[in-house]
């Protein structure tokens, strides 16, 4: 199973509208969910909710992306999420939603790109630890972290590698040194 994580999220919270008044379960911002063909959808992140306790069946599709084998095939959306990703003229979270989604292909293309990424100080300091965690999903499907990276990474990019390589496979991280202090949020 892919499973999504929250995007997109805003100032406030919207409560479950189906629910009883009491319950006040609250969402807030968004998921994507990539489909093997390379669709992206986009739905607020109460939708598990919404599936898990009211029945909701959303589209085939949509569960087939849930649902769906990692890593897709090279297609036109990872090459449009390539192009954002290093775009430095585009909006930094439209930039950092483009490093997250390019976790689902295992492509040197892709590969480069969260490099190149990885090296944009802005960029790395508004995604946090993101294009990190992106780099261990890759590295993580591989068998193998490029430490030689990893060492001259940012500080931030080091934390993403090194909480995700550890949550997903802490063999892989029995080598890692830890990041410096201060950058892990």
């Amino acid at each position: 199973m892919n499973a999504p994580g929250v995007r997109s999220l805003s100032l406030g919270e919207h409560y479950c509208e189906i629910c009883p008044s009491g319950a006040r379960i609250a969402g807030n911002g968004e998921v994507h969910v990539i489909t093997p063909d390379g669709i992206i959808y986009c739905a607020p992140w109460l939708i598990l909710h919404y599936i898990e306790d009211h029945g909701y069946v959303p589209p085939a599709e949509f569960v087939d992306g849930l649902l769906g084998d990692l890593p897709y095939s090279w297609n036109a959306t990872s090459e449009h999420l390539c192009r954002v990703l290093l775009d430095d003229s585009l909006s930094p979270g439209w930039r950092v939603d483009a490093a997250i989604d390019l976790a689902g292909w295992q492509d040197d293309r892709v590969y480069g790109a969260l490099l190149d990424a990885s090296r944009d100080a802005e960029l790395v300091d508004v995604s946090a630890m993101e294009i990190g965690v992106s780099l261990a999903v890759l590295w993580g499907r591989a068998g193998k972290v490029n430490f030689e990276i990893y060492k001259s990474a940012l500080p931030q990019v080091q934390w993403g590698v090194y909480r995700e390589v550890w949550s997903r496979n802490p063999d892989l991280a029995v080598d890692l040194s830890r990041p410096p202090e201060g950058f892990d949020f």
